[in-house]
């Protein structure tokens, strides 16, 4: 993945706020203080629902996912911190380099 931020992966949504390595403990060890966070499906289309809180800063967010026939539709709304980190969805990214147009 040379040319992947692995900071800002797709389809992520995160608060920028500086961590110690190993914040939050082991894999699927942490478990966020939410209580909303469910789905549905009728085997060809499915809906999605996440009410997102960060473990070790004030990141709020909920985020819905749509999978249509050809389609998938992704909704977030109220996010935002209160620690003075920047939030950031990222729904893609590359390295482009210095010049800003790598191969």
């Amino acid at each position: 993945w040379p040319t992947v931020d692995p900071y800002r992966l797709p389809g992520t949504t995160v608060s920028r706020k500086v961590l110690a390595d190993g914040a939050g403990g082991d894999w699927g060890v942490a478990l966020p203080d939410v209580n909303w966070v469910g789905g549905v499906t009728d085997s060809k289309r499915a809906a999605v629902g996440q009410y997102l809180k960060g473990l070790t800063s004030t990141l709020m967010a909920k985020k819905s996912w749509f999978f249509l026939d050809d389609t998938v539709v992704c909704l977030g709304a109220g996010i935002h911190g209160r620690d003075g980190a920047a939030v950031e969805t990222t729904v893609d990214n590359r390295n482009l380099g210095p010049t800003g147009n790598a191969p």
